[in-house]
């Protein structure tokens, strides 16, 4: 499960670094970008569909794990729960990189020791 969600909350990072070098060099002209070419969108559909899961899948993982597994109390949960709902899928990526892979990477030295 790791492996899926590192690869999502990346996908995600992806996205966001996408969108803000497009906001920052295209401006107004991104939303008008069209491609005529079938393999660029083929790939372009691919990975928009590829994305959307990689999207449901951190969302859902990210809470799930909030709401079952995390170590803290019931405030901090639903503090971190309207952030990530707030700010989706970003949040969610950001819960991973701060809270889950700390804790499985806690939770896997504990197990090997």
């Amino acid at each position: 499960m790791f492996a899926l969600f590192s690869f999502s909350a990346w996908v995600v990072v992806c996205w966001g670094i996408a969108i803000v070098f497009g906001l920052i060099l295209w401006g107004e002209q991104t939303r008008s970008f069209k491609t005529s070419n079938p393999i660029g969108v083929v790939l372009g559909d691919a990975f928009v569909v590829v994305s959307a899961f990689a999207f449901l899948i951190i969302i859902f993982g990210m809470a799930i794990h909030c709401i079952s597994k995390g170590d803290f109390s019931i405030g901090t949960k639903m503090l971190w729960s309207i952030f990530a709902f707030l700010t989706a899928p970003f949040g969610a990526a950001i819960y991973f990189f701060t809270v889950y892979k700390k804790q499985t990477k806690t939770n896997r030295e504990t197990a090997h020791a």
